[in-house]
């Protein structure tokens, strides 16, 4: 072609032309894998580690070889604390049962520290408080942080002291020592019938525990206010039973001896493997989403480095010819690794940039599926970015090692 200047300029091919538009079709392409690898690789990272940590937390205590007896009822008639003491009492008689202790749960519409009635509002949907019997923690081996468990005293005289979760001691107290604050507990919620009205209590902080959960799994630590048992009841007394062995050779002769003290056949017994199965059941929903991330991440890794593997073959076949110049005139194989290389390896670059701007768009949208995992986890992120770059490197390297075994003077009979 000739420019209105008289100046010559040479066309390009139209082969070329698609050759080139070819090539940037594909980059594209290899970048949007790359990208979509590592923002599925970091999702399922940031998911997997929730699910792990999820599942070793548990419930906050030790369920194994404990038998758990939910709604237990007192024949009419009987004192609650006489047949609360009499179940302790036969119960822990029983060959292999190695300690036995007792729960009552309450409802109020959340406690507060003395003075601060706003934060009653944070704890009213996240909360527990529950009456527990001597040796509780120590039967379901949850850990005192500080401060102390109740004594004997504390239960002879009922005494208006509490222990408190470590959840509830950091709400309440950030940065303080919360031995000795105080807590005021509103009264039960009025069943229908009740006429006398409940005056709130205010019980004193004497130690710090960690976080047991009664109920779910999911969600942040509730706000555990624990006391110790008295002459008045809550909306239900549980028993638990520590055995030295398989609750299940123990779990017979429990029942029987609840049977005969309540006078009616037990609704149902807990042990190890049904907490074990409670927690399973809860987490179901996010082993499903975590598999489906997982899946998803490897189908795009796989096709992330098949693209680049595919890339760099495809470059070595077209610039044989010129591989087998440069190594016939001396080029070093690290150079000609490096001349291959360079264009996939860059591709792959601009996609993992890409993805982790992806990533943390993800990020975003699971956060509400997350209770203690940072959806910008740094180690998830980095090792979903290390191990996405080594799969990539292998892929290049590959294909571009044989190029590095080119006969010079076959290459350059290629047409």
């Amino acid at each position: 072609l000739v420019r209105a200047g008289g100046t010559a300029e040479r066309s390009e091919s139209p082969k070329a032309s698609a050759e080139r538009a070819r090539a940037r079709v594909q980059g594209a392409l290899l970048v949007a894998q790359v990208g979509a690898a590592l923002t599925l690789l970091t999702g399922a990272g940031v998911l997997g580690k929730e699910l792990l940590r999820l599942e070793k937390q548990g419930f906050g205590f030790d369920p194994r070889n404990v038998v758990w007896f939910p709604f237990v009822q007192h024949p009419a008639g009987t004192r609650s604390v006489q047949f609360r003491e009499e179940v302790l009492f036969r119960l822990g008689r029983i060959p292999g049962v190695t300690s036995v202790s007792e729960i009552e749960i309450f409802g109020n519409e959340g406690f507060y520290p003395v003075g601060e009635p706003e934060k009653a509002g944070k704890t009213i949907f996240d909360h527990q408080d529950v009456a527990i019997s001597p040796g509780f923690l120590r039967n379901l081996r949850i850990p005192i942080i500080f401060g102390r468990d109740f004594t004997d005293a504390d239960y002879a005289s009922a005494a208006p002291v509490a222990l408190v979760s470590n959840s509830a001691a950091k709400l309440f107290w950030p940065g303080q020592d919360p031995l000795g604050k105080q807590i005021v507990v509103p009264p039960p919620m009025r069943r229908k019938g009740d006429t006398v009205k409940v005056e709130p209590l205010m019980v004193t902080v004497v130690g710090v525990a960690g976080n047991p959960r009664f109920g779910r799994v999911l969600g942040p630590p509730p706000m555990t206010l624990m006391r110790p048992t008295g002459a008045k009841a809550g909306f239900g007394t549980q028993f638990l039973v520590r055995t030295a062995s398989d609750p299940e050779v123990t779990l017979p002769a429990l029942r029987r001896e609840l049977n005969s003290l309540q006078g009616k056949p037990l609704l149902r017994a807990m042990y190890g493997t049904a907490q074990k199965i409670g927690i399973d059941r809860q987490l179901a929903e996010e082993k499903v989403t975590t598999r489906a991330m997982v899946a998803f991440a490897a189908v795009a890794l796989l096709l992330a480095t098949l693209g680049i593997h595919g890339l760099v073959a495809y470059s070595v076949a077209q610039r044989t010819r010129e591989i087998g110049i440069r190594m016939a005139l001396g080029a070093e194989p690290k150079s000609v690794l490096l001349l291959v290389t360079r264009r996939g390896l860059s591709l792959a670059a601009v996609g993992i940039v890409l993805g982790l701007a992806g990533a943390f768009a993800l990020s975003q949208a699971i956060r509400a599926m997350l209770y203690g995992t940072s959806p910008t986890d740094p180690v998830v992120f980095a090792g979903s970015a290390l191990l996405l770059a080594s799969v990539v490197l292998v892929a290049s390297y590959l294909p571009a090692r044989r190029a590095t075994r080119v006969d010079p003077m076959v290459a350059l009979r290629v047409d």
